[in-house]
């Protein structure tokens, strides 16, 4: 009988080999990124002013959460091609995959973070789980491999995540391989941590993230401190991963 795969990471894995064969870059990515991310077509015509004044959202993403509502906030790596918005789904965790930041559909999809994490402030994950294709044009997250070498996480070191709420500059603490295990292997799954008020929890991440690490970061967190995940697809059944710690808003 064969062994059962965790079920979230097989439609990710399935994900993964369609985006690793795509030549070109994907002409359905609908959304525009120019310097600054000042350009973006806004396809909703909902006034949705009493919301916005609601929830605080910062000024910068008013326009994005008028064109799309599941935008959570913007990645953005120094020296890569990482700059996009993030979304989240709460009803359907594989809506992004394959839609764009228009919801319509796009090879390449849009970043997303996982929907067992919450950016909400009175309800914030202390680590955020964000998933992106490895596409072979070097768009998505392909270019978090980069951080295989030492001395390209040397020359840098930080990733800059805000969410629609707050801005945050975050340090790499941990650089990682990881297979996607069989949901009946007791090992340390990395894709399972959503963050945790249990202080041994968190600790015990990141205890396991910085075994694993491909290098010596010189960086650990403490419980307390806030944590993003990013995760891609190397092959159907591995995922390269980077870790890191916020150090500012």
């Amino acid at each position: 009988m064969r062994k059962i795969i965790e079920y979230s990471f097989l439609v990710l894995g399935i994900g993964c080999i369609v985006a690793i064969f795509i030549l070109y870059y994907d002409g359905n990515i609908n959304y525009n990124i120019e310097e600054d991310k000042q350009e973006i077509v806004i396809a909703k015509n909902n006034t949705i002013e009493e919301v916005l004044e609601d929830k605080k959202i910062l000024d910068e993403y008013n326009k994005f959460y008028q064109a799309n509502s599941e935008i959570i906030g913007w990645i953005n790596i120094p020296n890569t091609n990482v700059n996009y918005p993030v979304m989240q789904s709460k009803e359907d965790n594989e809506k992004y995959l394959y839609l764009g930041f228009d919801e319509k559909y796009s090879y390449s999809g849009t970043p997303f973070l996982d929907n067992r994490c919450s950016i909400e402030p009175d309800n914030k994950s202390n680590n955020l789980l964000i998933y992106g294709h490895n596409m072979k044009n070097g768009s998505m997250f392909a270019n978090i491999l980069k951080y295989k070498n030492e001395q390209f996480y040397k020359e840098n070191p930080y990733i800059f995540f805000d969410s629609i709420y707050e801005k945050g500059k975050y340090q790499i603490m941990a650089c990682f391989r990881s297979p996607v295990y069989n949901i009946e292997d007791e090992v340390f799954k990395y894709y399972k941590f959503f963050g945790s008020s249990n202080k041994e929890e968190f600790e015990n991440y990141v205890k396991e993230v910085k075994k694993m690490a491909l290098y010596d970061t010189g960086i650990n967190a403490n419980f307390g401190d806030e944590l993003i995940t990013l995760s891609t697809c190397i092959t159907e059944d591995d995922r390269f991963v980077v870790v890191a710690k916020k150090i500012t808003t």
